[in-house]
């Protein structure tokens, strides 16, 4: 978030480099965060439930476009509600509004997917619903990545 720069905050604008090189900075750390542990634990619960190959493959696609987009989403909540006065770093982590509009939407986009995904599953493939997972979710970072490189201007 932009937010945990604080004071520094008029530092960070004046180095020599673009907003969205920036934004894209802190995006691609989060990846490498977020991105090794998910694949890591998508593999052990396909290996430990015997999945197959292609399942497993769409499983760790799924995973890699969720982190996207949980990534890009959360960088357009810090964007936009950046909260540069504060006194302790928690205060921006647990009590932001930035935090309260990433996790909200998030998790009610998340939870209505689910309960779609366990009605169409007992009517459709597992595989094709994982692809039209895949494709909402990429839809979604998509457009995230989109308004935050719009924001950065």
């Amino acid at each position: 978030s932009p937010s945990l720069e604080g004071k520094n905050y008029l530092i960070v604008q004046s180095l020599p480099i673009h907003k969205k090189t920036l934004y894209q900075g802190k995006m691609l750390f989060n990846m490498y965060l977020t991105v090794p542990f998910m694949e890591f634990g998508i593999i052990a619960l396909c290996i430990g439930t015997r999945t197959p190959i292609i399942d497993t493959i769409l499983y760790l696609i799924l995973g890699f476009v969720l982190c996207a987009f949980s990534t890009a989403w959360g960088c357009v909540c810090g964007v936009k509600h950046m909260k540069l006065d504060w006194e302790n770093e928690i205060e921006i982590i647990k009590q932001g509004t930035g935090v309260m509009i990433y996790l909200l939407p998030n998790m009610f986009v998340s939870m209505i997917l689910i309960v779609v995904v366990v009605f169409l599953g007992m009517v459709i493939e597992h595989s094709l619903l994982t692809a039209l997972l895949i494709l909402i979710y990429g839809l979604l970072a998509f457009l995230s990545y989109r308004k935050v490189m719009k924001l950065s201007k």
